[in-house]
């Protein structure tokens, strides 16, 4: 499948970028008066670890994906 849909709501998430009108700050600084945390940025299309929540005995602790945006709604990724 194609993941456009998703690039491009990454780079828009992404680009709510700094400006030399507002000073350099970006619209939630602005807002908040808190730089954003940069820290939880991932490169889109990188491959990712999840670990799982429920475990059987033999089960494995983590999953294989692929990075693919953030969740407007959460503090999730897009996986």
């Amino acid at each position: 499948t194609s993941l456009w849909a998703e690039a491009v709501n990454t780079a828009i998430f992404l680009n709510r970028c700094l400006s030399r009108v507002t000073g350099h700050k970006t619209p939630l600084e602005l807002w908040s008066g808190k730089k954003p945390d940069v820290r939880k940025f991932k490169t889109f299309g990188s491959h990712v670890t999840a670990l799982r929540k429920k475990l059987g005995l033999w089960d494995a602790r983590s999953e294989n994906f692929v990075f693919v945006g953030y969740s407007t709604e959460s503090k999730a990724y897009g996986l």
